[in-house]
């Protein structure tokens, strides 16, 4: 299940009481703030590998005909001793546990480090912790008995206000998280206009992508948004950006590689000019796939293309561009 199918039963008639954000993993003891992180070694035959920290060997004891995913063993492994300050590594095992529908497995092991090493963490590093964690909740709440939905519900918007007061505000995945999470909630939670706001201010700050292809769900998720409120031309400018005109995602992150019936593949959805020596070279993006060069002349009469692409049409588009 990945995050498009967050949609929610309308069930009114149950208590939107306050919820907590608190972690409760029975059994684990927090490491102090200093402490060092044991590493334990496992053998196999002649070879010696990293196993799994304290407290994260037996994730999952009772999924013993789960499909194993040697992507999801090893970021396990390697995180379980430390959330590192770059969230790479995090969020690309987050895509891994919604894209082969382990959720449950993932809300286990990020509950886990939220317990063990709630004083090792940085509150920037604590607060992509929760948004991934809320996120995986998210796409998980289907799933969740129907008498205790709403509640599931109302306690992830409180770990993303959690994250968001670590944060002060200004940690782009965090928004990035609330943003997709309220952009799919049913019309009695209110969170529209609030979904807009929190994409918004992601789109406002390209330069904070920390994977590629981060920016793909918030062009799709306010293309679908600015959709509910008839505002049409809003709606298909960001479906360009997105590079989904011709196909729904089937994962959380799909890299900027993307391909459409009129155009065919192309490394990125939208092209772009990047000046390199002011007028003289330039670098176009974003066409086929290939990064083309132009080279002006001295006497501006004659124009060089390096690596011109694909495709016939493509350069004409390039010098169009």
């Amino acid at each position: 299940m990945r995050t498009s199918h967050i949609v929610l039963s309308s069930l009114l008639a149950l208590s939107f009481s306050a919820c907590t954000a608190t972690i409760e993993k029975e059994g684990i003891t927090p490491l102090e703030k200093n402490t060092k992180v044991t590493q334990k070694q496992e053998k196999t035959r002649l070879v010696s590998s990293l196993s799994s920290s304290t407290y994260f060997e037996d994730l999952d004891p009772n999924n013993a005909q789960q499909s194993f995913h040697p992507e999801i063993e090893y970021l396990e492994v390697l995180l379980s001793y430390k959330i590192p300050e770059n969230p790479s590594s995090m969020l690309l095992l987050l895509n891994y546990y919604i894209a082969t529908n382990q959720q449950v497995r993932g809300i286990d092991f990020f509950e886990r480090i939220l317990k063990r090493y709630q004083y090792q963490m940085s509150d920037m590093t604590h607060s992509n912790v929760l948004a991934a964690y809320a996120v995986l909740r998210a796409t998980y709440a289907n799933d969740v008995a129907l008498g205790i939905r709403i509640p599931w519900v109302l306690n992830t918007f409180t770990l993303l206000d959690e994250a968001k007061e670590l944060s002060h505000d200004e940690n782009p995945i965090v928004h990035w998280s609330a943003g997709l999470i309220y952009a799919q909630m049913p019309f009695f939670f209110f969170k529209h206009d609030e979904a807009i706001k929190e994409l918004t201010w992601r789109v406002d700050r390209p330069e904070s992508e920390p994977l590629p292809g981060f920016y793909r769900e918030v062009y799709h998720y306010l293309s679908k948004l600015y959709e509910k409120s008839g505002e049409t031309e809003k709606v298909q400018a960001f479906l360009v950006k997105s590079g989904y005109e011709d196909y729904e995602p089937k994962s959380l992150f799909m890299d900027w590689i993307t391909s459409t019936n009129k155009d065919g593949p192309s490394f990125a959805p939208e092209p772009w000019m990047e000046e390199i020596v002011k007028d003289k070279v330039y670098s176009m993006h974003g066409f086929g796939f290939s990064d083309i060069h132009f080279i002006i002349s001295e006497d501006k009469t004659k124009l060089i293309a390096i690596d011109a692409g694909m495709q016939p049409f493509t350069p004409k588009k390039h010098m169009s561009f």
